[in-house]
């Protein structure tokens, strides 16, 4: 599957005469879009190389990596197993993506934040006494050996970035998205340095602190660069100041504040775009705090649209409840 390149353009002016302009991979046309959506094609591209015949992911009910991926799985009529950390007294009906997931023939195992390597161990164990070749997306049963695997999507999509630059007249002078697990910010600073571009790239993160994130998106960027040279990694390639990660405006994962939730009803109203209180709407708030902040001015700013609509109608009756 070739996913095509999908809409930039411009969104608004904002009050310190900056120029906003928004990506929308929100719109790709495969499982309702998003980040995910190029990255499990990623994944999935490994696991044929690899000639493994049971896909197993690791994510939570609401996880939108979770619902593409069984989606493409069941495309291609490969099982998949989901080891999925369950958070106790949650209800993992609440989410569309657990439900989409169910009815896409993944079966869900359950772990606690405690045993995730243990149980991840054990389905690997499972599925081989019964003939299988299973794939685990992280790598091994500790979540290592397929680092380099989802930073490519991205490292392309940054070529894709500086292609619609050139046909829309436009340089931009910072490009803004929201930071989870780091695969996306990885793959894009790994597409700045391979094309020797100066953009700033600002990470801002939904749930995870600075100290807890930076060696994760570190291991990515170091492991793909690594790949790419087939030599030993050269730290003159790459350091932390290649990119801006913002930890200022995080909550805990899911979770969402008032101003968050009065700017996705405000986006929805006033631009016909859904962000959710997971991703997108806490990265477009947070950019909004940051610009603000850091008294940014007069420049071109690109916000990077990472998908969730699902996410979005899972809330939706909550942020369009009348006060």
């Amino acid at each position: 599957m070739n996913l095509p390149k999908t809409p930039l353009h411009f969104l608004y002016k904002d009050e310190y005469n900056n120029n906003l302009f928004i990506k929308r991979e929100d719109l790709l046309p495969f499982s309702f879009g998003g980040n995910k959506a190029r990255i499990s094609l990623e994944f999935m591209k490994d696991m044929e190389e690899k000639a493994c015949n049971h896909m197993i992911a690791y994510g939570g009910p609401q996880s939108n990596l979770c619902r593409v991926i069984s989606n493409l799985c069941a495309q291609k009529n490969i099982p998949c197993t989901i080891v999925s950390l369950l958070e106790e007294g949650l209800d993992p009906n609440l989410f569309s993506n657990y439900k989409m997931a169910k009815a896409f023939g993944a079966e869900y195992v359950y772990c606690t934040r405690e045993n995730v390597a243990e149980t991840i161990k054990t389905v690997m164990e499972n599925l081989t006494e019964k003939g299988y070749k299973p794939y685990y997306i992280n790598g091994n049963s500790k979540g290592r050996g397929n680092e380099h695997v989802p930073v490519a999507a991205y490292a392309k999509v940054y070529k894709e970035i500086t292609e619609q630059e050139i046909e829309l007249k436009q340089n931009f002078d910072k490009i803004f998205l929201a930071c989870g697990t780091g695969m996306t910010i990885s793959g894009l600073v790994c597409g700045k340095i391979l094309n020797k571009s100066k953009h700033d790239i600002v990470g801002i993160s939904i749930s995870r602190q600075k100290t807890n994130a930076l060696p994760y998106i570190s291991k990515y960027i170091e492991s793909y660069l690594y790949k790419r040279s087939n030599s030993i990694f050269d730290d003159a390639l790459y350091n932390e100041n290649v990119y801006n990660y913002v930890d200022d405006y995080c909550l805990s994962y899911g979770k969402s504040n008032c101003d968050i939730d009065a700017l996705i009803k405000y986006f929805l109203v006033k631009h016909g775009i859904a962000l959710d209180t997971t991703y997108t709407g806490k990265a477009m708030y947070g950019m909004t705090c940051y610009i603000k902040k850091n008294n940014i001015q007069d420049s071109n700013l690109l916000f990077i649209h990472t998908g969730g609509t699902p996410l979005f109608f899972d809330d939706l009756n909550r942020l369009l409840k009348e006060e």
